[in-house]
Formats: C-alpha cells, sequence, structure tokens
C-alpha cells in the first residue's frame, strides 16, 4: 500500500499545474468610431510671380491683403529691351530692302535672259540661210567651171563663182560664231540668275530672322508686365518695392491667391483609409464657429498613404464668395464610422498588437492557443455609445476573420501565459 501510495504522489507532482483562467465569447454587435480630425484651410490656387527678363521694377500698386481684380500687377523699366527691339527692327527693314534691290536686279536679268533666248532662233534662221546660199554658190561654181571647161563660159566668170563660194561660207561661219555667241550669252546670264535667286533667298533668310528678332523682342518686352494669373487674387506677400532690381525668373515680387473657393485637407489613419469614398458627406465645424456644424462631401481622396505621416489626404472643396474662409486656418471634422451589422466583436485590451500579426489567446479544450486575427473597425458598441447610464464605455475590436461566434478568448492572466499552456478555462458573460 505504501509503495501504490508513493507512485501516485509521484504522478501528481509530474503532471503540469493546470492555471484557471476566465473566457468570455465574441460579441455580434454593430461597432461606431468617432474621431475628430483637424484640417487645413487650402487656398484654391495660389503663385508667387516672378518677372521673365530682367528689369528695374517701375510700379507696384498693390499691397498685402489688397485684392486684384484686373490682369496687370506690376511692371518693369527694361531699356536694355527696348533698344534690342529697334535695332531688330532696323535689321528687319535693312535685310527687306536687300531682298527687293537683289529681286529688282533678278527681274532686269530675267529680261536680258528672254531678249537673248529670242535672238537664238534669228541667228539658227540667219544659220539656214548662209547654208542654203553656200550650196547654191557651190551648185553656180560647179556650173561656171564645167562652162569654162567645155569654153562656153570664160575662166574667169568660175573663179568669181568659187569666190562667191568662199564669202558663202565666211558668211556662215560668222553666223555660227553669232548663234554660238547668243548661247553662250544665255548660259553666262542664267548662272548670274541662279546666283541672283540664291542671294534673294540668303536676303529673304536674312529678313526673316530678323523679323523673328524682332518678334522675340517685342515678346520679351511685354514680359515685362507682370499679368495677374486669376480673375481675382488676394495679395498675400510682397516681396519687392519699386526701384529694386528684378532678376529674370527669380526674385519674387508677389504672392497671390484666389480664395473665391478653398480646398480642405484632411488626413485619414491608415486603419481608416478605405473608410470614405467621394461624394461621402460628413461633417465639419469652423474654428471660428465651433458651434454650428455643416455637412460637407469629399471631394478628392488621395491614391497612396503618404509614407512620412502614414496617413491619405482627404479633400473637400467649398465656395467662398464671402471671403470667411482664411487659407492657413483650421477646421474640425467629426468623422463616424460603423462596422457592419453583426460583427464578431471583441474587448480591444484582450487583443495582443505588438510585433507582427494581431492574435488573441483562445482556450480550445485545456490548452491556450494562440490565435491570429484580421482586425477591423475600433469603436464603442452601438447599445452602448449614446446610452447616457452607460459610464464605462468598452472599446472594441471588429474581427473581421480569425474568430467565431463559439470561441472563448482569454481574459484574464494573458501576460503569463504561452501557447500550449495547461489552464482551466471558466466562462463568462460577455463584456
Amino acid at each position: 500500500m505504501m509503495r501504490v501510495a508513493f507512485l501516485i504522489v509521484l504522478v501528481a507532482t509530474a503532471l503540469p499545474a493546470q492555471i484557471r483562467v476566465s473566457t468570455i465569447k465574441p460579441s455580434s454587435d454593430v461597432l461606431v468610431s468617432r474621431q475628430t480630425v483637424r484640417g487645413d484651410v487650402l487656398p484654391w490656387q495660389e503663385a508667387t510671380l516672378r518677372s521673365r527678363v530682367t528689369g528695374v521694377l517701375a510700379t507696384l500698386p498693390f499691397l498685402e491683403g489688397q485684392t486684384i481684380e484686373g490682369r496687370d500687377v506690376a511692371t518693369l523699366s527694361v531699356p536694355d529691351l527696348i533698344a534690342e527691339s529697334e535695332r531688330a527692327r532696323a535689321a528687319t527693314a535693312a535685310a527687306a530692302a536687300a531682298r527687293a534691290a537683289a529681286a529688282a536686279e533678278g527681274g532686269v536679268l530675267d529680261g536680258e535672259i528672254a531678249m537673248l533666248r529670242a535672238s537664238i532662233p534669228y541667228q539658227v534662221a540667219k544659220e539656214a540661210v548662209a547654208a542654203a546660199d553656200l550650196a547654191m554658190r557651190k551648185m553656180i561654181a560647179k556650173r561656171k567651171k564645167g562652162l569654162a571647161s567645155e569654153r562656153a563660159g570664160t575662166p574667169a566668170q568660175a573663179e568669181d563663182a568659187e569666190a562667191e563660194v568662199r564669202l558663202a561660207e565666211a558668211r556662215l561661219q560668222a553666223t555660227k560664231a553669232e548663234t554660238s555667241k547668243a548661247r553662250a550669252a544665255v548660259t553666262r546670264a542664267q548662272k548670274k540668275a541662279a546666283s541672283i535667286t540664291a542671294r534673294v533667298a540668303s536676303m529673304e533668310a536674312k529678313r526673316q530672322a530678323a523679323e523673328a528678332m524682332e518678334k522675340l523682342s517685342a515678346t520679351r518686352i511685354g514680359f515685362a508686365m507682370i499679368k495677374n494669373p486669376f480673375k481675382k487674387s488676394v495679395v498675400t506677400m510682397r516681396h519687392v518695392d519699386p526701384g529694386e532690381l528684378i532678376e529674370a525668373d527669380t526674385t519674387p515680387i508677389l504672392t497671390v491667391m484666389d480664395t473665391s473657393k478653398v480646398r480642405v485637407r484632411f488626413g485619414l489613419q491608415e486603419r481608416d483609409a478605405l473608410r470614405l469614398g467621394i461624394q461621402a458627406e460628413i461633417s465639419m465645424r469652423l474654428q471660428t464657429d465651433p458651434h454650428n456644424p455643416m455637412m460637407v462631401k469629399v471631394s478628392r481622396i488621395a491614391g497612396d498613404i503618404a509614407k512620412r505621416t502614414r496617413t491619405r489626404w482627404v479633400e473637400v472643396d467649398l465656395p467662398n464668395g464671402d471671403g470667411k474662409l482664411l487659407p492657413g486656418t483650421y477646421v474640425y471634422f467629426d468623422l463616424e464610422f460603423r462596422s457592419k451589422p453583426g460583427a464578431v466583436t471583441v474587448p480591444s485590451k484582450f487583443a495582443i498588437l505588438g510585433r507582427g500579426r494581431p492574435h488573441v489567446l483562445v482556450a480550445e479544450g485545456n490548452r491556450v492557443v494562440r490565435r491570429p486575427v484580421v482586425i477591423g473597425l475600433e469603436g464603442i458598441s452601438e447599445k452602448q455609445i449614446d446610452d447616457p447610464t452607460v459610464k464605462k464605455k468598452i472599446p472594441r475590436y471588429e474581427i473581421v476573420s480569425g474568430l467565431g461566434p463559439d470561441d472563448q478568448i482569454i481574459t484574464s492572466s494573458v501576460a503569463a501565459l504561452r501557447a500550449g499552456d495547461a489552464i482551466t478555462p471558466v466562462l463568462e458573460k460577455s463584456k
């Protein structure tokens, strides 16, 4: 008997001690999350005006806070540009005159070429007449030579006929020379005309370049007039005064805003980034009038999460004809998000977030099991949030996945437990 009792005691000491823990089951509920976020009022448009050209500021009649409704804002004195424009205008006129002179010379030469070309057919005709005359003289000389040999004519007559042939040949050669000379004159005139045509083209190119420079100078002079980029704007900063040197594309002159409308921007925390959509209605309060909320609609939402703040910005467009919404001021948005009806929820203090995936400890039989979960909305039960009799409102997590309605969540000694520990679960009423 003593041996059996000793074995029983030995086995009892070898078995691990079971920890008594409290458990609850998840609730099926609707969670409501209410939060107030601060937003910034931004101008609809804003621009810092600079000059495209260098010059001395001549006029700037606007100060901070004044409204600009016209187009002209400031003017610069630019004598260098004006002188450059005059030079470009003179260069254009000179190039145009040179081109006109070259074109006139080409016109005269074209007339000469036409006359020379017209003389060539005449010379060719003279050449044909001379050739025919030569042929006739040769025939006559041959006949007279035959008559002389038959004593029907005198040798002198035959010699005269031979002399006429030689004269006809000379006339033919002279006519051919004149024809060649006329053709050569046409060729020379054509080469000269080609040269004049090239010169006219060169003068035209110079005229166009000078005209382009003239237009560029006029455009740059136009940049000396600083324009208001908006239909109506308010001066928020005047950076310079008349008489100061304005460097092109560098020196700021005025900063102006278009405040006819404003954009109000606020950031949504990453966990709530998908809970608002375009045209969603939200409540907004002005810092200057916090007791009169107004309903506004979301106009646009950023397409990403900002890396530095881990938020997604949301913007609301608002009319501001009366100018009461001042850029740079704060407003407050009262946001309310709701979980889906019948969501599985647990008190948030029993969810272990830490590093890695969120999880809860559940009792499976007499063992501790680490159960990974996907957490959705954090909020207060719809039954409690507006109930004045509930003094302590318990924050809860919506469990999107990982828990079922019959799982037992360990609520006591959570910090001391590890997965696999032996426990004695005691189910309590859900909190």
